[in-house]
């Protein structure tokens, strides 16, 4: 019987050689694709390692040229085709970091909890609004990548690596500020239930806090989907502390 991690390498491997194939063909027909008429410039000038040089219609920050110009400029591969390969090697992380974040080389998990891991991994990986940045130089995909590395060391309880992933992020797009605040939001709720399970405070000021106040913390669900803890931590407080 195949193992599970077979399936998971084998499904791993074919995503790397079938999205070099469409990445192959997408350079070999393309040129620049909207604002990497704007990003492509500035991508070679920081790999030549001349970081005076800056477009003002750039929005972002420069982490993603930063990125480009650490892996290519030393290799002295300066070229179009160089700078969205970046791209397409952090697409393949990604997939791997999803399928890490999602459980799926957990080894207490069992064997369909870890095909549903890959499976969920495979499907956002191959999204289409993801998956067409992979073959493009945009600060998406390397942007995803430090966000899943900020969940993944959060996880993990490595909040050293899980600050400094959400400080990268924030220079690779400054719009991840959200996640870090939210990723934030969900540490110090979680330490604040620890305290509250070893200290148990005061039974008045837990008695206000209803499960309405928690849905509240919610934002509408969203949260839900990405991590449950952030809406539920204060409700099962007062659970515990009731026992």
């Amino acid at each position: 019987m195949i193992s599970t991690n077979s399936i998971i390498l084998t499904v791993i491997a074919f995503y790397i050689i079938t999205s070099y194939l469409i990445f192959y063909n997408v350079h070999s027909r393309i040129e620049k694709v909207i604002d990497e008429e704007f990003h492509i410039p500035q991508g070679l000038a920081y790999c030549n390692f001349n970081f005076s040089a800056w477009d003002p219609k750039i929005t972002t920050l420069p982490g993603l040229y930063i990125l480009s110009t650490i892996i290519l400029g030393p290799l002295r591969l300066c070229s179009t085709f160089w700078l969205r390969f970046v791209n397409y090697i952090v697409g393949v992380i990604n997939l791997c970091l999803l399928i890490i974040l999602f459980g799926g080389f957990n080894k207490n998990a069992n064997e369909r909890q870890r095909l549903s891991a890959l499976l969920s991994g495979f499907n956002l990986a191959i999204l289409p609004p993801l998956f067409f940045f992979t073959n493009l130089y945009y600060t998406d995909v390397v942007s995803l990548m430090f966000i899943i590395l900020l969940m993944v060391f959060n996880k993990q309880n490595k909040h050293g690596l899980a600050s400094f992933c959400g400080l990268l992020s924030v220079i690779a797009r400054q719009t991840n500020i959200i996640w870090v605040a939210m990723m934030s939001g969900d540490y110090i709720l979680r330490q604040f239930y620890r305290w509250c399970i070893k200290t148990k405070p005061n039974r008045k000021l837990l008695d206000r806090i209803s499960k309405e106040d928690v849905q509240s913390l919610r934002m509408d669900n969203l949260w839900d989907l990405l991590n449950p803890s952030m809406g539920v931590s204060l409700w099962e407080i007062k659970q515990h502390t009731q026992l």
